[in-house]
């Protein structure tokens, strides 16, 4: 299993040569690239045998940009685009694996926060992660809520 330990000198190099958060919005140190440049691009450096270096990285912060607070960006998200921290992405859960439209994981405003009810089984770069990022639905927008 690979480790932070393994994984920083590639991020470290990753950022070195302008790969390391590519496809996000040049205010951020991107080269805004699409979903397909960026598929396009993996597919390239996968082939050569390398990757890309962005396990744990900016990769999960994406659209999550255009929508966060100015206390997320500083907390979290601005940390992860530098490489000061590491975030996993939280989606797979027990009910409904990868399914978005059928996983009962719920949040439910509680003060200036949420509170989340659920099971996720599988976290990408979880291990190594300093905050994940968690899939879950808004309770009152799915069918599952009155279950």
């Amino acid at each position: 299993m690979l480790t932070r330990a393994d994984l920083e000198p590639v991020w470290h190099r990753s950022r070195e040569l302008g790969f390391y958060g590519i496809h996000l919005p040049g205010e951020y140190g991107g080269q805004n690239l699409t979903c397909t440049q960026l598929a396009a691009l993996k597919e390239e450096i996968g082939a050569s045998g390398r990757v890309l270096g962005d396990m744990g990285g900016p990769l999960r912060a994406g659209d999550i940009l255009q929508h966060a607070s100015e206390h997320q960006l500083d907390k979290y998200l601005l940390l992860l685009i530098r490489g000061e921290r590491t975030c996993c992405f939280s989606l797979t859960a027990t009910d409904a694996g990868s399914d978005v439209r059928s996983m009962r994981t719920v949040a439910v405003r509680a003060g200036d926060g949420y509170r989340l009810t659920g099971h996720k089984v599988f976290s990408s770069a979880g291990p190594f992660a300093d905050f994940a990022i968690v899939v879950a639905r808004m309770a009152g927008t799915g069918e599952q809520d009155s279950d």
